[in-house]
């Protein structure tokens, strides 16, 4: 475990990674750490794409991994309507901004990644989706979503863990629409 701590800490330290389209890779450790994000609306039209994770958490998992910082409880999906991709330099600091954060639903704060048992090195809420209920705002469009440590809508604080833009926009979305959004995040052998 701590040639593991140290090998992906230097990882980090030297930028001895890549980004590739669905996640991280660490070459030399041989291990990838990769999400999907899967929306549908009312029920139909699934549609999965996938995240980039960011910077920031990269660095909270170590910490909280092999370091002193104490592991985060909860994480929480917010929509975004920014037809924008993410970057890994996003954080939560500056998601609601550079995202154009959807707060036009009915639930009074991001909904919880109530996630099962790890399987097959995955851990995910597909069993149990988060549901956004569309309210009667000006909003109607999303364009992704984002995993996040903060549970208001447009909090500035906590963790930003990844973020994905979807191959579409979901459009024209109306008063009474429900947003189911899943997050599945895997961690393989990159051999």
């Amino acid at each position: 475990m701590n040639k593991l701590k140290r090998e992906l800490s230097r990882a980090l330290a030297n930028n001895d990674f890549e980004q590739s389209k669905n996640g991280i890779v660490f070459p030399k450790s041989k291990l990838a750490l990769g999400g999907v994000f899967t929306m549908a609306v009312n029920g139909q039209d699934e549609q999965s794409f996938n995240n980039t994770i960011v910077n920031q958490f990269r660095t909270s998992a170590l910490e909280q991994l092999f370091g002193a910082t104490a592991k985060i409880g909860t994480y929480y999906i917010a929509p975004y309507a920014g037809n924008v991709t993410p970057a890994a330099s996003w954080t939560a600091a500056n998601f609601t901004s550079s995202a154009t954060e959807f707060t036009n639903y009915d639930e009074a704060a991001r909904q919880e990644w109530d996630v099962g048992a790890v399987s097959a090195f995955g851990i995910s809420n597909v069993a149990s989706r988060a549901t956004f209920t569309i309210g009667g705002a000006a909003q109607t469009t999303i364009w992704g979503a984002a995993l996040l440590s903060s549970s208001a809508k447009s909090a500035t604080s906590g963790v930003l863990v990844a973020a994905a833009r979807a191959s579409a926009a979901r459009e024209n979305l109306v008063d009474g629409d429900e947003i189911t959004l899943s997050y599945t995040i895997v961690l393989n052998d990159a051999s």
